[in-house]
């Protein structure tokens, strides 16, 4: 029971990830490697809290997506003036600027040794279960809230106007709105929805390793929203589903214990080598017979 507990809390993380990185990738168009970061930046904002100022988790959570904003803001202002491949290369300098952060402020962040005792979120009362069951049920709500804000945020006027910058950017800009204006906002709400996995990532583990936030992370985002779809909301849940399973199935193949960790690398890289061909290879077929 306890492994399908921890297989649901990684599932719905990773579901936040994917569908907090598809507001930026697949409705602004706009491909980043720094969702790793955010996600990084996240989850010490949610530790740091609980550690030193003893918020509870509400609190903590509310600190983490207005922490996470507005280093998103930061970010988006002189970032999306640049185009294409500048882009992506200014996130890939965000995600390592991060993880040196995280890696070398070793007063505040513990540095390469991690940081540990992340206070556990407080069990009501009347709760009937343990700590992991709880943190199920917290994980379920939260991926819930963060979908519902996503699916009312695309149906919105803010969502039209997205459409329309990306589908017609010249008529959007002749209109007198901001391009820039409008993709930074983007970035920064995608940057504090990502908080919402970074607290439960936070709790859950109890222990944060700057490893856990390298550019791996990023392009493993990237890949799940790739995987399952880049604009509707349910297809990240099939992204998550992919990247979350997939590593389960090959441990549990029962590799052998010296080698096990690296074929399992091999084998779920090739894995999604070719799943990403597949879903590039359906989505091309999909366009042409659109044009049709």
């Amino acid at each position: 029971m306890e492994y399908l507990i921890h297989i649901g809390i990684i599932l719905g993380i990773y579901s936040i990830l994917i569908a907090s990185a598809q507001l930026v990738i697949g409705h602004a168009r706009l491909i980043t490697l720094g969702q790793g970061a955010f996600f990084g930046a996240g989850a010490y904002f949610m530790a740091l809290s609980m550690i030193h100022l003893k918020l509870p988790f509400a609190a903590a959570l509310l600190l983490a997506v207005v922490g996470n904003s507005l280093i998103g803001l930061l970010l988006a202002l002189p970032a999306v003036k640049l185009k294409g491949d500048f882009f992506v290369l200014t996130t890939l300098g965000f995600q390592f600027i991060i993880f040196q952060l995280t890696y070398n402020l070793k007063g505040v962040t513990g540095g390469s040794t991690g940081l540990g005792n992340i206070p556990f979120i407080k069990l009501p009362g009347i709760w009937p279960g343990n700590e992991s069951s709880y943190l199920l049920l917290l994980t379920v709500v939260l991926t819930v809230l963060v979908f519902l804000l996503l699916h009312r945020l695309q149906k919105s006027t803010f969502g039209r106007n997205l459409r329309a910058m990306v589908d017609h950017e010249i008529l959007y800009k002749a209109s007198g709105r901001s391009e820039i204006k409008i993709k930074a906002q983007v970035i920064a709400i995608s940057a504090g929805t990502t908080a919402a996995a970074s607290a439960l990532f936070a709790v859950y583990m109890n222990f944060l390793d700057p490893q856990a936030f390298n550019l791996d992370k990023s392009i493993l985002i990237l890949t799940g929203v790739m995987l399952g779809g880049l604009t509707r909301l349910r297809h990240a849940l099939i992204g998550a589903l992919t990247i979350t399973l997939i590593p389960e199935v090959l441990r549990l193949a029962g590799l052998p214990a010296a080698e096990g960790a690296s074929i399992r690398q091999i084998l779920f890289g090739l894995v999604l080598v070719v799943l990403v061909f597949y879903a590039a290879l359906k989505r091309h077929n999909q366009g042409e017979r659109d044009m049709k």
